[in-house]
C-alpha cells in the first residue's frame, strides 16, 4: 500500500502544475522574440537567403533574394532551387546539395554562375548548410547567395589596367615581358624564330613643343591604330612609354622582318591631320633583333633591338638589324 503524500508534498505538486503553463508561455515568447530578431537580421542583409525542404523546394526567403534573382516574392515561394539554373549548372548544384546532405558539412562555393529569370547570367558566391530537426535528422537546407558580378567586373577592369596602356589601349611593358617569356618558351621547344621590332617616333618632341601634349596624345593614338591596321592579329603590339613601341612577330617564318618594317615605315610616315594641323614630319626608326640569333632571353633581345633602333635613329625613317659591332 502506497504512502499518502503529506500536505506539503501536495502543495508543492500543485505549485509545479501551476508553473508549467507559465514556463511554456515563457518559452513561446522567447522563441517568438528570437524568431523576430532572426527575421529582422535576414531582411537587413544584402545577401540573398533562403531555406528549402529536403527536396529543394524553397520554404523561406528574404527580400534580398528577390533582388539577387530578379524574381517577385510570389514566384519564389515554393519554387524549386533547380529551376533557376541552366541544365548543366542544375546537375552541379544537385551534387553540391547532395554532398552537404551526406556529410552534414557546410560548403562554400565561389564564382558560381546561374541564369536569372530574364536569361542573363550572373556570378555568385554562396554557402550551403543542412537544416536538422531536434533528432538531428536532415530536413532541409539553408543557403546564402551573394551577387559578385560587380566585383568580377571590377577585377577584370583592374586586370585590364594592369596589362594595357591607358592612352592607346595597346599592351604595356608588363604584358609584353610576360608574353615574351611564354612565347620564347614555345619557340625554344619547337625551334621557331621570334622577331622584335623596337620602334621610336622621329621628331615627336616637336609636336608636343609646338601644339601641346593633347595633340601629341592624339597622334600616339593614331599611330597605334595604324600599327594595328598594318600588322597581323597574331603580332603583339605594345607601347612601353612615351613614343616608343615594341612589336613581337610571333610567326615570322612566312614573313621577312624587313618587309614588315618597310610597311610600318610607309604607313606611319603619312601625314597626320589633328585639330586642323597637318603634321607631316613624323617618321619611325626601327631596330630589329631575332631569336635565337641575337639573344635567347627577353632582356637581351629587347636591349639589342633598342641598340639597333638608336643606330637607325642616326639616319631616321629607316630600320636596322642588330649586329655585334653595335
Amino acid at each position: 500500500m502506497s504512502k499518502k503524500p503529506t500536505y506539503e508534498e501536495l502543495e508543492q505538486r500543485i505549485k509545479k502544475l501551476e508553473e508549467e503553463p507559465l514556463c511554456e508561455s515563457r518559452i513561446k515568447r522567447v522563441f517568438k522574440e528570437n524568431m523576430e530578431k532572426y527575421r529582422s537580421i535576414l531582411e537587413n542583409i544584402e545577401e540573398g537567403y533562403f531555406e528549402t525542404d529536403i527536396t529543394g523546394n524553397i520554404t523561406f526567403f528574404n527580400n534580398a533574394l528577390c533582388n539577387v534573382l530578379d524574381y517577385p516574392p510570389a514566384e519564389i515561394k515554393g519554387l524549386n532551387n533547380r529551376l533557376y539554373y541552366n541544365p548543366e549548372a542544375a546537375k552541379k548544384i544537385y551534387e553540391i546539395f547532395n554532398k552537404v546532405f551526406r556529410t552534414g558539412k557546410t560548403l562554400r562555393i565561389k564564382d558560381y554562375e546561374i541564369v536569372k529569370k530574364d536569361g542573363k547570367k550572373m556570378v555568385l558566391d554562396f554557402v550551403v548548410c543542412v537544416i536538422k530537426d531536434h533528432e538531428e535528422k536532415p530536413v532541409g537546407f539553408c543557403c546564402i547567395l551573394k551577387d559578385i558580378i560587380a566585383r568580377k567586373q571590377y577585377e577584370q577592369e583592374l586586370t585590364y589596367l594592369a596589362y594595357h596602356d591607358l592612352l592607346t589601349d595597346l599592351f604595356n611593358r608588363k604584358a609584353l615581358f610576360e608574353y615574351m617569356e611564354e612565347s620564347l618558351i614555345y619557340a625554344k621547344r619547337y625551334n621557331d624564330k621570334r622577331v622584335i621590332l623596337y620602334l621610336d617616333l622621329d621628331n615627336f618632341k616637336q609636336v608636343n613643343d609646338t601644339w601641346g601634349h593633347d595633340v601629341g596624345d592624339k597622334l600616339l593614338k593614331i599611330v597605334s591604330n595604324r600599327l594595328r591596321d598594318t600588322l597581323r592579329r597574331t603580332d603583339y603590339i605594345s607601347r612601353i612609354g612615351g613614343d616608343e613601341f615594341i612589336i613581337l612577330l610571333t610567326n615570322p617564318t612566312d614573313v621577312y622582318p624587313q618587309m614588315v618594317a618597310t610597311k610600318i615605315i610607309e604607313n606611319l610616315s603619312k601625314p597626320y591631320n589633328i585639330e586642323k594641323h597637318i603634321i607631316d614630319f613624323i617618321t619611325p626608326s626601327i631596330g630589329i633583333s631575332v631569336f635565337p640569333n641575337d639573344g635567347k632571353d627577353v632582356k637581351t633581345l629587347i636591349n639589342r633591338a633598342d641598340k639597333a633602333m638608336y643606330k637607325a635613329k642616326e639616319k631616321k625613317n629607316c630600320y636596322m638589324h642588330y649586329s655585334d659591332d653595335m
